[in-house]
């Protein structure tokens, strides 16, 4: 059973209940007959178009938005990037991102800051030339380059520095790493244009392996980051720095769709198989007691 949100009209609503009770039956008929583990997410139901959908779908777990009695793993999923109200009392067992209740870029950036000792953010007042605007919260895709000093600043804004993504071709390059409990299956590369590096959109996207691009420093503090942060799994926007070599985690998204738009048929099967054995990997190596 699911709960799909009241704002969805009503036969949209009965069509997700029944897609969900077909293909429940249909992993029971896979597992010869015995019920499949769930996944609860809460207090959103993800769509089908989430990694948490496409990860359930390969490993055939249920996942739904209504508790139960003995889920795999509670997720906390909701898109928001303060989250005013606190994991359920009635929730218990294991339960990923509960502490995760604040992501805007200033608090990103401040505890960036202190694992990395840099960070991205800067006084707009005081710096001399080009830098980034953006909203503090998540997934706005706003950025706007302003000229430094600048003194019209905005409370809902962050200000940073620009940072030179592009790779060797020249192309902007976004990394997009997949984290779940310090594994990290896969990283997108995300190539955008120049006229559109602060957006969503991207003109081609790659799979790389996530050791390929960054060190074992690296990693091991972007899982310090992330442990500060309250995240469990979550998809984590880095850029690296051309001529400092620095690598940047400017957003982290509890809740992503994925794997990118762009990615080739066969390499989208393979990003998908890879995070859905690093989620069962990660929920087998921290069982919840007895």
């Amino acid at each position: 059973m699911i709960r799909p949100a009241k704002h969805i009209p009503m036969p949209e609503r009965w069509g997700k209940k029944i897609r969900h009770f077909a293909l429940w039956l249909s992993d029971i008929a896979a597992r010869s007959g015995r019920i499949p583990p769930v996944v609860v997410a809460y207090p959103d139901l993800p769509s089908r178009r989430t990694t948490l959908h496409k990860v359930c779908r390969a490993n055939r777990w249920e996942l739904t938005n209504v508790p139960r009695k003995n889920p795999l793993v509670t997720i906390r999923f909701e898109d928001a990037t303060v989250k005013a109200e606190p994991m359920p009392a009635a929730v218990v067992g294991r339960v990923w991102n509960a502490a995760c209740t604040d992501i805007s870029k200033a608090t990103l950036d401040k505890y960036h800051a202190d694992i990395f000792g840099y960070g991205v953010c800067l006084d707009p007042t005081s710096h001399v030339g080009p830098l980034l605007e953006k909203s503090n919260e998540n997934a706005a895709h706003d950025g706007v380059e302003r000229q430094g000093p600048w003194l019209n600043v905005l409370p809902d804004k962050v200000y940073q520095r620009i940072i030179d993504n592009r790779d060797e071709s020249g192309r902007v390059l976004d990394l997009r790493l997949v984290f779940v409990c310090g594994l990290t299956p896969v990283t997108y590369l995300k190539y955008k244009s120049e006229a559109n590096r602060y957006s969503n959109e991207t003109t081609a996207a790659a799979l790389a392996a996530t050791e390929d691009l960054f060190s074992t420093v690296e990693l091991n503090h972007i899982t310090l980051l992330m442990n500060r942060l309250g995240v469990d799994a979550a998809e984590l926007d880095i850029l690296r720095d051309r001529s400092s070599g620095q690598i940047f985690v400017v957003d982290v998204n509890p809740t992503p769709w994925g794997p990118p738009a762009g990615l080739n048929a066969q390499d989208t099967q393979r990003a998908i198989a890879d995070v859905a054995a690093a989620f069962d990997e990660a929920l087998r190596a921290n069982q919840p007691s007895k």
